[in-house]
C-alpha cells in the first residue's frame, strides 16, 4: 500500500527454550521476508515475569552469537534497502548542520547527508538519493527554495 515503505523487525534472541532448530526457522523466516532491517535484542531475565520460570536458560555465549548472526542479516537487509533507493526522489527533513554538510531523514527512513547550507536546517526539501561511501548515504538537493 505505501511503495518503497522502510520495515523494521524487532527480534528477541536467547529466549529460554530457544532451540537451535528454533533460532533456525526464525533465520529462514527473517531473510525471506521483505524487509529493511531488524532491530535485533537479546533477552534478558527479569523478575516476576513467567519467562524466570522456563527452562533451559540459553547461555551467554549462544546468545551473543545468534544476536551477532542476525545483526549481520539486518545489515544486508538494510544495505539492500539503501542500494534500492539510489537514484530515487524523495524529501527529507534536515536536522543537522557541520561544515556545510546538512544530514536528515528521508520519508523512508534513511539517514542521507547532503551538501547544502545551515539555513535548511528543520526544513523539509526535495533531494535525489546519489550513493553510499562507507556508511553515509549521500544526496543532493534538487532545489533550494
Amino acid at each position: 500500500a505505501i511503495p518503497n515503505i522502510c520495515i523494521g523487525v524487532d527480534v528477541i534472541v536467547g529466549f529460554p527454550g530457544e532451540s537451535e532448530k528454533d533460532f533456525n526457522t526464525t533465520y529462514k523466516l527473517l531473510n525471506k521476508l521483505d524487509v529493511s532491517y531488524l532491530h535485533v535484542f537479546t533477552y534478558s531475565e527479569r523478575k516476576n515475569t513467567t519467562s524466570v520460570d522456563i527452562s533451559p536458560k540459553i547461555n551467554t555465549e549462544t546468545k551473543i552469537l545468534r544476536r551477532n548472526i542476525l545483526r549481520l542479516l539486518s545489515k544486508k537487509k538494510y544495505n539492500n534497502f539503501i542500494s534500492n533507493n539510489i537514484g530515487k526522489k524523495t524529501n527529507i527533513l534536515f536536522e543537522d548542520y557541520s561544515n556545510g554538510i546538512l544530514s536528515g531523514w528521508t520519508d523512508n527512513y534513511i539517514k542521507v547527508k547532503v551538501k547544502g547550507k545551515k539555513n535548511l536546517l528543520n526544513k523539509i526539501k526535495y533531494i535525489q538519493i546519489l550513493n553510499t561511501e562507507d556508511t553515509a548515504v549521500n544526496g543532493a538537493l534538487i532545489n533550494e527554495h
